[in-house]
């Protein structure tokens, strides 16, 4: 019966996009309850995982990887003992309940259990990251690890990528057949609410600048710019929301990590988004942009060429070209009408393509056929 299996959602960090798939799955499997397992968590409650894993970090990494509080967080993830705990423990966890499928966000581990469905939902891949021009194979995850990320993908009954270039890496990367792969998307995490493009004020001058990592998504890059913008546009302002930078020019407002509730009135301010990523699996902010109305700037580079299109509803620049990004803040800057015209096409995407919605029924589409068939499929 239905109300005896449970659908078992597997995730290793808060992201805010956990509880938009749990939501999502929710609206389309209402006859199953959802239970959330934090990967993280569980393996915190076994000591002896955590000391026993330090001597793989140290044997499958050299130290100059170990740098740094990030670079060693990171790899203390993905080690091949790590890799095969977390798997054991999932395993453990499935045999005390009865699943209806399970599905991960991320795949940096492995949540399969043999004989249930196990799909997986994710942004990015290791080695799709050669894809960026900057990224050496020496920044990578161990090539022991390689191993088990593609058994992962492998072990999966189907792998939702966020993007077509993610897709790419499963086929030419990791051999997985199309089959296996669908690109979903993925939906806004802020509200998505109804703006009249024809009264928003596009002449504002205002750049909006959304993201965690100044440097990765490339805000000295974008400062750099601004300051050419100054110069034809002495109005213009800028401002910087998720992170605190030091920036020591005029018109520069650093508002620095808030809620998603109050990212909200800085989206409705601005006429601008721009975001010169220099690494970037998908960024969900530009999503947010265009349910907005925003024009974009962006580098074209991982997931950009998916949602925006060059001179459509924005300017795509090369990542790292400051001279480039400068022209197209100019060029904006000086035709509100040409914001307002690449807004709107953004606005018609982001709610055609990018919402929640939308990512779980293609989601569904692609479980459905790997569920027993005697398993009733209301809603």
């Amino acid at each position: 019966m239905a109300e005896d299996k449970k659908i078992l959602l597997v995730y290793k960090f808060n992201h805010p996009d956990v509880e938009s798939v749990r939501a999502a799955l929710a609206v389309q499997f209402p006859n199953y309850p959802l239970e959330l397992l934090n990967i993280k968590q569980m393996v915190k409650k076994h000591p002896g995982i955590f000391l026993l894993n330090i001597f793989y970090v140290i044997k499958e990494y050299p130290l100059r990887h170990l740098l740094g509080y990030w670079k060693i967080w990171r790899r203390f993830w993905a080690t091949t003992y790590m890799h095969r705990q977390v798997r054991r423990l999932v395993s453990e966890h499935v045999s005390h309940a009865n699943y209806l499928f399970t599905l991960q966000t991320q795949s940096d581990f492995d949540a399969s259990t043999p004989g249930l469905p196990n799909f997986i939902y994710t942004d990015t891949t290791n080695l799709a990251n050669l894809y960026t021009p900057s990224y050496t194979r020496d920044k990578l995850y161990s090539s022991v690890w390689h191993v088990l990320e593609k058994e992962t993908y492998q072990h999966a009954c189907m792998t939702f990528t966020r993007s077509s270039h993610v897709r790419r890496s499963l086929l030419e990367q990791y051999d997985i057949p199309a089959e296996k792969t669908a690109v979903v998307y993925a939906g806004s995490n802020t509200p998505m609410q109804d703006v009249d493009l024809d009264r928003k004020d596009y002449s504002s001058k205002e750049i909006l600048f959304v993201g965690v990592t100044w440097e990765r998504k490339g805000g000295p890059e974008l400062v750099q710019a601004f300051k050419g913008v100054l110069q034809k546009h002495a109005d213009a302002h800028l401002t910087i929301v998720g992170c605190t930078p030091k920036v020591d020019l005029p018109n520069v407002r650093v508002a620095g990590k808030l809620p998603l509730e109050e990212v909200v009135p800085y989206y409705q301010r601005a006429s601008i988004f721009c975001l010169p990523t220099r690494l970037e699996p998908f960024g969900i902010v530009f999503v947010e942009a265009m349910a907005y109305g925003l024009p974009l700037v962006a580098p074209n580079t991982g997931a950009v060429p998916d949602f925006l299109e060059d001179s459509r509803n924005g300017y795509m620049v090369a990542p790292g070209d400051i001279p480039a990004l400068t022209k197209a803040l100019v060029a904006l800057m000086d035709d509100p009408e040409k914001c307002r015209q690449f807004g709107r096409l953004g606005y018609h995407l982001a709610r055609e393509r990018y919402t929640w919605e939308k990512v779980g029924q293609k989601m569904k589409a692609n479980i459905l056929p790997f569920l027993p068939q005697e398993e009733p499929r209301a809603g």
